[in-house]
């Protein structure tokens, strides 16, 4: 985020950590371990910050199917993942081994879930917003939420004639 300060005010009264980790998937899996030790003997569910369609239902739903499995992963359209919950957050570890930010990295994390023998649980895939035409798609799927706002108002100056 290049405008610190704002970030700062959105995110007062939620609890903040500070990403530690080289890599993305170190990153990824010492926020789970972070998380894990801030909220003792409670399953993580770690989000993409790119996919504002999500509603608190959505993320419900993915926490409860924790109660039946060791791992919940939903698929992004891109390849990617928007969510992994684990009920026992040691099992991020396997982030760290897994290449990030590629079309393959979300079969890789099912595969290396599957192959430390946890039983994983299949969320709906959705869309995560990389470009503007993800946006688009996204403010279509999600209309009348703040984001679809966001994207109507900002098309007509990045579009000519707001179309695209």
């Amino acid at each position: 985020a290049e405008d610190g300060a704002g970030l700062a005010a959105a995110a007062a009264g939620w609890p903040v950590l500070t990403q530690r980790g080289s890599g993305l998937g170190a990153r990824l899996a010492n926020a789970h371990a972070d998380v894990a030790a801030a909220y003792p003997g409670e399953p993580v569910l770690q989000i993409g910050m790119d996919t504002p369609q999500l509603t608190p239902a959505r993320l419900q739903a993915a926490v409860r199917r924790l109660d039946s499995a060791e791992a919940v992963l939903g698929l992004a359209v891109d390849g990617g993942w928007w969510a992994l919950g684990l009920r026992h957050p040691r099992h991020a570890a396997v982030l760290r081994g897994v290449p990030m930010s590629t079309a393959e990295t979300g079969r890789g994390t099912w595969t290396a879930l599957r192959e430390q023998g946890l039983r994983v649980a299949a969320l709906p895939v959705a869309q995560d917003v990389d470009e503007w035409a993800d946006a688009l798609a996204v403010a279509a799927a999600a209309p009348g939420t703040r984001f679809a706002r966001q994207v109507a108002a900002v098309r007509p100056t990045l579009v000519r004639g707001g179309r695209g």
